[in-house]
């Protein structure tokens, strides 16, 4: 961002323009939100009527910038077939202002900076839409720009701004935006961190549909100006919606009887009960008939990933992302195929960690004969994790285990991992089966235990786990829920532990390469609820793979992976095998 950039909130102080029509078919209910007055800015306001009256009487509601209303509405005259224009006086002030009428009226906005030749007049209008673009006008005579909009629901909206350039995306930030009539200007928040020329194009999308948001750009000087608002975004393609279902979000909210699923390039545009929900006109329906609409599982403890048939055989069952904790494959092809499958839907998507770290002689070198990158000393340790996150691993993954008198790594050799992946914003997950393993790998700041421990996990470590936030994957099922496995998971959920769904499919016989259902069913068994183990599937396990951001829930502007069965999972959890439908990426692939 360019230093002059913090002068831009003297020179925001630009009107933002709210219209909804509420009422039945010729009526009139706008909303106007303006800055009048103010570091030189003045806003005048006119209505024009053309019917069969000599004039149309609407209704003047003004109120502050809090939304509170500054008197009782006024009543006054619009003529006929001219253009009648409020006085100085009824816009001197910062707010917003409601105009009300049975008559149709056309009502514009002018806008006009003291002193300058600029001037911009907008007609409004009733369209509001949940996708806008916003070119941004870059010539060498203008030197800042800003946005502004307004919420005009009664609840907050999530907002989510990209700016493109040249069709690459330069950046994304996001917000809440409070209900109510106030404007808001979000220069400062969207942009930051960019350069005014450092984009050509916004995109800005909307949890509730929002009228069309303003931007303004300028000189210093304060000379030359150019406004526009925003367009509709063109759709590609029409929207998906999903109706007649029970949603479960995967937040772990109660369950949403008769909901509906929005889906737009993509992603989802909105979410919720029939009725709170717009569904856009042309849609295509999915009808699920009473089915359960989830999001699509993630399992974060798999192998042997890196082959289309397996990655397709999740997908199919509604295991749209699978997290592969250590692969046999040179880490240049193991990371090559996960991005060529990146684009395919009917893949599941593919988290890759590379080969497992551990030390010469160590698991699963021995006794397994599986590939892994040995490493000899904290520094030998260091300089190879850098080196498999340059050639682009998404996690990092050491071997914990000193079974059989294996070698196994040491404290330093694990604290110079976790230093050097954490200092690239990488993950530690750890192999670990006994609780010393467990307490080392939490005293070196690991991220997740892969297995369980088949010993008792002392209280204090659990507590400890809890308070640094460390997930736990179970693998009940490859460890044959051996010994203190079913107790450990059971006390740590109830001590509030984190816990993520993931089987070590497609390594071990007889461990799903789908739908781990039989991992599901020892989760449940170990005494976690239906509820608890469908966020640990989702939420939980996008968490672990660092894409909570993207996918995991079903909520605005996430990634479209969705899961429809024809049951209720919260009372039988095999009624996750009845699927009746995967959506991946938007995309409805069963």
């Amino acid at each position: 961002m360019i230093a002059k950039w913090r002068c831009l909130p003297f020179l925001l102080a630009f009107l933002v323009i709210l219209s909804c029509v509420k009422s039945g078919l010729g009526a009139t209910d706008i909303w106007v939100s303006h800055i009048a007055f103010q570091d030189g800015w003045k806003t005048g306001l006119s209505l024009y009527y053309s019917g069969p009256e000599t004039s149309a009487s609407f209704n003047l509601t003004r109120f502050d910038d809090s939304g509170n209303p500054l008197e009782a509405p006024a009543m006054l005259d619009a003529a006929n077939n001219t253009w009648t224009e409020l006085p100085d006086s009824s816009l001197a002030y910062n707010g917003s202002a409601r105009i009300q009428s049975e008559h149709s009226l056309l009502v514009k906005v002018s806008y006009r900076y003291e002193g300058s030749r600029s001037l911009c007049e907008f007609y409004l209008t009733a369209e509001t839409r949940q996708e806008w673009i916003l070119p941004n006008t870059v010539l060498p005579w203008l030197d800042w720009t800003g946005i502004a909009l307004v919420n005009p629901h009664d609840v907050p909206a999530t907002l989510i701004f990209e700016a493109w350039k040249h069709g690459v995306k330069a950046a994304v930030q996001s917000t809440i935006l409070e209900g109510g009539s106030r404007y808001v200007n979000m220069s400062e928040a969207i942009w930051s961190s960019l350069a005014y020329r450092d984009f050509d194009t916004a995109i800005i999308r909307a949890s509730v549909p929002i009228p069309a948001p303003i931007c303004i750009t300028g000189d210093y000087l304060q000379e030359r100006h150019v406004f526009f608002t925003a367009q509709p975004k063109p759709q590609n393609d029409r929207a998906l919606c999903l109706i007649n279902g029970t949603l479960i979000d995967g937040t772990g909210r109660e369950p949403v009887s008769d909901s509906v699923v929005v889906i737009s390039e993509g992603k989802i545009l909105a979410s919720g009960r029939r009725g709170d929900v717009a569904i856009p006109e042309q849609s295509e329906i999915l009808d699920v008939k009473g089915g359960t609409i989830l999001p699509g599982f993630v399992n974060v403890h798999v192998h042997n990933a890196f082959k289309e048939s397996s990655l397709r055989a999740w997908a199919q069952q509604g295991v749209t992302t699978v997290r592969d904790v250590g692969a046999a494959e040179p880490p240049s092809s193991a990371f090559a195929f996960r991005d060529s499958v990146r684009s395919n839907p009917f893949c599941a998507r593919l988290v890759a960690a590379g080969p497992l770290v551990t030390v010469p002689g160590g698991y699963p070198i021995v006794p397994n004969n599986f590939p892994a990158l040995a490493v000899t000393s904290p520094e030998d340790a260091g300089r190879k994790t850098q080196d498999l996150i340059g050639q682009g691993a998404d996690l990092i993954k050491i071997s914990l285990e000193a079974g059989l008198g294996l070698p196994t790594l040491t404290r330093q050799e694990v604290q110079s991992i976790v230093e050097a992946a954490h200092g690239r914003r990488v993950p530690v997950a750890a192999h670990a089966t006994t609780s010393g393993f467990f307490r080392l790998a939490l005293e070196a700041g690991v991220d997740d235990a892969a297995h369980s421990a088949v010993d008792y996990l002392p209280d204090e470590v659990i507590e400890r786990m809890v308070q640094a936030g460390m997930y736990l994957i179970p693998t009940l099922t490859a460890q044959r829920k051996a010994g203190e496995t079913l107790r450990n998971l059971r006390r740590f959920v109830s001590a509030g532990g984190k816990v993520a769904l993931g089987n070590d499919g497609g390594y071990l016989a007889g461990l799903e390469v789908g739908m781990p259902i039989a991992e599901i069913e020892a989760m449940q068994e170990a005494g976690m609820s239906p509820m608890q183990i469908i966020v640990a599937a989702t939420r939980n396990a996008a968490e672990v793979c660092r894409l909570d951001g993207e996918l995991g829930t079903i909520e605005f502007g996430k990634r479209a992976d969705i899961l429809v069965v024809t049951g209720n999972p919260l009372e039988n959890p095999r009624a996750l095998l009845d699927i009746s439908s995967v959506i991946h990426g938007g995309v409805v692939i069963r």
